[in-house]
């Protein structure tokens, strides 16, 4: 029998979670002050069209040449991974983007799954999340601000007691950059190669490739390929991760997954404000 593609995409998930993690942790950053910036962000985030297309295509498009290795250190992945991580939790304000694409063929019949997530963060306790599964063309948009809640419903704003609305985020922070890059610092060292300074998202920043095959320890199938590709600034924070898988899983279906995690925007004019 025939596994239904939510249930599959949801282990692929679990999968790609487990491999880039030997941790859980999905903390939000730490507390930076709110002072500053006052531009209001209470629209769904912007999910560029473009992105759609450069995970479909694979991690992104080609990057401009990397710098010749005579010009610049190769610095370990871990030490900048972990410095990375902190940078993160200091980081604000700024936007994020996570795109996750599935497809899954078995006996000729081909389905897909994509889920994207954007935010808008000025701060520990300021953020505007939406997530959605767009191929049932469900969403969820909710504010967090402090000790407060709202969550849009049937296109209008109503307040939401907070522990209810830390509850229904908890399943969205699998797709949060903080997971994400929590996930990598803390997953088993493995190889990897390191291509130099580019620019990636409007920033110089270095960029690594990884190959990883541990996670056929936690898929019931064979792993034809699987490949990620980090991007740390120069001045330290994360910018981009693209993750991608291909194989057959234990009923002999063919899937694929592609995970690209972004984050832009950093020190713009932004603040997350309550809804009116």
């Amino acid at each position: 029998m025939r596994m239904p593609l939510s249930i599959k995409l949801a282990l692929l998930l679990l999968c790609c979670s487990m491999l880039i993690s030997c941790s859980s942790t999905t903390d939000s950053p730490d507390s930076v002050s709110d002072s500053g910036p006052t531009e209001e962000v209470t629209d769904p985030p912007a999910i560029p069209e473009a992105a759609r297309e450069v995970v479909a295509q694979g991690p992104g498009p080609a990057p401009q040449e990397p710098l010749s290795m005579d010009d610049q250190e190769d610095p370990a992945l871990q030490e900048m991974l972990s410095a990375a991580l902190d940078h993160l939790d200091e980081l604000s304000p700024y936007r994020f983007q996570t795109t996750v694409l599935f497809t899954d063929e078995e006996e000729g019949e081909t389905a897909a799954g994509s889920i994207e997530m954007s935010g808008a963060v000025s701060g520990a306790d300021r953020m505007h999340l939406v997530w959605a599964d767009l191929e049932e063309d469900e969403v969820m948009e909710m504010i967090l601000i402090q000790d407060e809640a709202w969550m849009k419903s049937h296109g209008e704003w109503e307040a939401v007691p907070v522990m209810v609305a830390e509850a229904l985020v908890q399943g969205m922070l699998i797709y949060a950059p903080w997971t994400t890059w929590d996930h990598l610092l803390n997953a088993p060292e493995t190889e990897a190669v390191y291509l130099g300074l580019e620019t990636i998202e409007g920033v110089r920043a270095h960029h690594y490739r990884t190959m990883h095959h541990m996670v056929d320890r936690y898929w019931e199938g064979a792993i034809l390929d699987a490949e990620e590709e980090i991007w740390i600034a120069e001045d330290g924070y994360p910018v981009r991760y693209a993750f991608t898988a291909s194989g057959v899983d234990e009923s002999g279906a063919s899937f694929s997954l592609s995970w690209l995690s972004t984050i832009t925007d950093v020190g713009v004019d932004l603040e997350v404000l309550a809804p009116e």
